[in-house]
């Protein structure tokens, strides 16, 4: 299997996004974009019974069930300053100002600020592994990149420190990721709303961004620049103030 994007030359990002059908529809929450993985790995299991009654041979297996696949990718949290951020978390539908309201502890997100290994951790596990009360388990969780997509649930998270500063403090953390995968009932669904063009997206601006090149990332047409300009209360859509929120709301076309 080829995880090659339809998108050629185009940098794909890794994008894991909770998801909640629990009321009959499916809604998009949070979710975060991850350092593209080198490999994924599948697993598919089926169980049967191999006893044979006595006095008997050659007989077949006889089949009990198909096991739940899964789905495993690797993980990678740096806070070493070296390399570009290895998380980016967002925000879809969830009355949040932002994900660092789900974290334990404080830590401030902004272009400038590199944030501690440990917390990006914890980022990775708001959208992937807390425990939400309202439905007694931790929510679905869509794995997109390219032409890979998967719906399933976080079965477990193994990582390793391999970096640490001075004071002891994590600079690195690199793990594996594996999932469960889900129905695929919602699947097809799911996806068309994930890679619309038209999904709302909000965005922290980031030194360099500019309206044209964020409307052209998001909707694949530069042009609707001042129609997010206007919905985003914007004087002039030639200067981002670094750090600020914009949204970029669906647009007909």
């Amino acid at each position: 299997m080829t995880f090659e994007s339809p998108n050629i030359g185009k940098l794909e990002k890794l994008k894991i996004i909770a998801i909640d059908d629990s009321t009959g529809q499916i809604k998009l929450l949070r979710g975060c974009v991850m350092v593209n993985p080198a490999s994924f790995k599948e697993s598919y299991e089926w169980h049967y019974n191999k006893d044979q009654a006595s006095g008997t041979t050659g007989s077949d297996p006889k089949f009990i069930k198909k096991i739940d696949d899964e789905f495993s990718i690797p993980v990678f949290f740096d806070s070493t300053g070296t390399m570009p951020p290895t998380i980016l978390p967002f925000d879809i539908s969830e009355p949040i100002n932002n994900l660092t309201e789900l974290l334990p502890f404080d830590v401030e997100i902004n272009p400038n600020t590199i944030i501690p290994a440990a917390a990006q951790l914890q980022l990775f596990l708001a959208v992937t592994g807390n425990f939400i009360g309202k439905i007694h388990r931790p929510f679905k969780v869509a794995v997109y990149w390219g032409a890979y997509f998967r719906i399933g649930f976080l079965k477990s998270l193994d990582v390793d420190y391999t970096l640490f500063s001075p004071s002891g403090a994590a600079k690195r953390i690199e793990g594996t990721a594996t999932f469960i995968s889900a129905e695929d009932t919602i699947k097809e669904l799911a996806k068309s709303m994930i890679s619309s063009p038209d999904l709302s997206h909000h965005r922290v601006v980031k030194e360099g961004d500019t309206l044209l090149l964020l409307c052209e990332e998001i909707y694949g047409d530069a042009s609707l620049h001042q129609e997010v300009a206007r919905h985003n209360g914007l004087t002039s859509f030639r200067t981002l103030r670094v750090g600020s929120k914009l949204a970029f709301p669906p647009i007909e076309k």
